[in-house]
């Protein structure tokens, strides 16, 4: 274990932004699809047909299908450039690089 104080350990902040940006990058989707698909999903007239866009009906398409896919595009990438892959412990980091030699 290290000798410094608990918040300051770097595993720790790391652990701790990439908490927030997941939790801001959760809430801002999930604006956005119960508002999106709140307006449009609600509202309407029964006796007008139904708008679709590739034949899936607009609040789904909106609502649901385009944050998915803006959600998934913005996970891959913070997965694969932003998150880092720290050692747990000094023993971790020493073993890690016994094997890499």
């Amino acid at each position: 274990m290290s000798k410094q104080p608990f918040g300051t350990d770097p595993v720790y902040q790391n652990s701790k932004r990439e908490t927030f940006w997941i939790l801001l990058i959760w809430i801002a989707f999930a604006l956005w699809v119960v508002s999106v698909s709140g307006w449009l999903g609600f509202g309407h007239d029964p006796d007008t047909p139904i708008k679709t866009v590739l034949g899936i009906p607009v609040w789904v398409f909106w609502g649901i299908v385009v944050p998915w896919l803006g959600a998934n595009i913005i996970i891959f990438y913070f997965a694969s450039k932003v998150m880092k892959d720290d050692p747990l412990s000094d023993e971790a980091a020493r073993d890690s690089s016994n094997q890499s030699s």
